[in-house]
């Protein structure tokens, strides 16, 4: 191949600007579009005004597929390798969303985060219920194949990459780390206080409280809101708020562990947030204290709006958290978490130092650094010469 603009597919459910998994597959996309003609096979794309992407819909069943995740799953699974990939040079997949790709985009190893999340101490009833989910077994089988077929496995940590060596026996030369990006402009501490004061009368804050913060999207079982809860009831003394946003299982047994340690007052439940960044911008310190995790995409976009960091140490977290630099790393252990609450909410410069340090080491993931490191990885797979080289 000669020409200097590769021609390649992008294959995943769903690609847009709200959160997760699909919000980086938007920003990537929307980065690449320009030196890579792309084309995206998707049940959902929300694009840009900059977004020059050739979008193929992949339908799904509304009446079970758009409810039950394991149905969706599986319909774009089997359609999405029905998917014509004659005339693309490469071919790239959300991992376990097909299993006909050149390159797999992995987020998540699911044998990793089983072992991680069995080994946390939860009850019976919720060890059965995580064991014989019919979801997590399907996603296995998919993650195998998936990790055996691809030219390229690329991972989102250097933690992860360790995690697919080890579990799929993939060689190491095939795993390639591309980290998760932030968008600098968009969380930034900048408007902190506008947005503190929407806040405070939104929730009924008082803005010279300590505000912490903790977002989880899906499951805050392991991602520690337990452990958070019973740390806030371990420092009595200090005047702390603790926001809580985003959905997930249990939400009322969390209401229930609060109400019986006597801090249901100082917590508020903000539910799903569409814009997360001025949650961001309008407290103090954020909170991670999960028991696995690929490469927090919520502790980078923390970090990037200037709030110092308390989390385990996790994959990806490495990456974000240099010890007393920019935060702390935690155990889950509530004592242990209460006592570095307690030191950044008592000491208003150290967090202010260490905010200044988490916005200086997020630079490094900005989304130009992440897509150029994209567009160097599938150039070298198509053969493709950028525009000026040498050939």
């Amino acid at each position: 191949m000669s020409h200097d603009r590769p021609r390649v597919l992008f294959v995943t459910r769903a690609v847009s600007p709200l959160g997760g998994i699909p919000r980086v597959a938007w920003h990537i996309l929307e980065g690449l579009c320009e030196p890579i003609e792309t084309t995206l096979a998707a049940i959902e794309f929300a694009p840009s005004p900059r977004h020059r992407v050739s979008w193929s819909p992949v339908p799904v069943s509304r009446f079970l597929g758009r409810r039950i995740v394991l149905v969706e799953l599986m319909q774009f699974v089997c359609r999405a390798n029905r998917f014509p990939r004659q005339g693309f040079d490469v071919v790239v997949a959300g991992f376990a969303e097909t299993w006909q790709s050149d390159v797999a985009h992995a987020h998540f190893c699911y044998p990793a985060w089983r072992r991680a999340v069995l080994a946390e101490g939860l009850s019976l009833s919720e060890r059965f219920l995580r064991r014989a989910n019919p979801l997590g077994w399907v996603q296995w089988f998919l993650e195998q194949r998936h990790a055996r077929q691809a030219r390229c496995l690329v991972a989102v940590s250097e933690g992860l990459r360790q995690d697919l060596i080890r579990h799929y026996h993939v060689p190491p030369e095939r795993v390639r780390v591309i980290p998760n990006g932030v968008d600098m402009e968009e969380f930034t501490p900048a408007g902190r206080q506008e947005a503190r004061r929407g806040l405070a009368e939104q929730w009924g804050l008082p803005q010279e409280a300590v505000w912490l913060c903790f977002v989880a999207a899906y499951d805050p079982v392991w991602k520690g809101l337990s452990s958070v809860i019973e740390a806030i009831a371990r420092v009595p003394e200090a005047p702390l708020f603790l926001c809580v946003a985003g959905g997930g299982r249990q939400q009322k047994a969390f209401r229930r562990l609060a109400a019986s340690l006597g801090v249901s007052e100082r917590i508020r439940w903000l539910g799903y947030q569409k814009k997360v960044a001025e949650l961001y911008r309008a407290c103090d310190i954020y909170l991670q204290p999960s028991a696995w995790e690929a490469f927090s995409l919520a502790s980078l976009e923390a970090a990037a709006s200037g709030l110092p960091i308390l989390a385990t140490r996790v994959s990806g977290m490495l990456e974000v958290l240099e010890e007393g630099v920019n935060g702390y790393f935690v155990s889950r252990d509530p004592q242990d978490l209460a006592a570095r609450i307690r030191t950044l909410s008592v000491d208003p410069a150290l967090r202010r130092r260490m905010g200044e340090a988490s916005r200086a080491r997020s630079a490094q993931f900005s989304w130009e650094t992440v897509v150029r490191q994209w567009e160097s990885l599938l150039r070298e797979l198509s053969g493709a010469i950028p525009e000026g080289a040498a050939p």
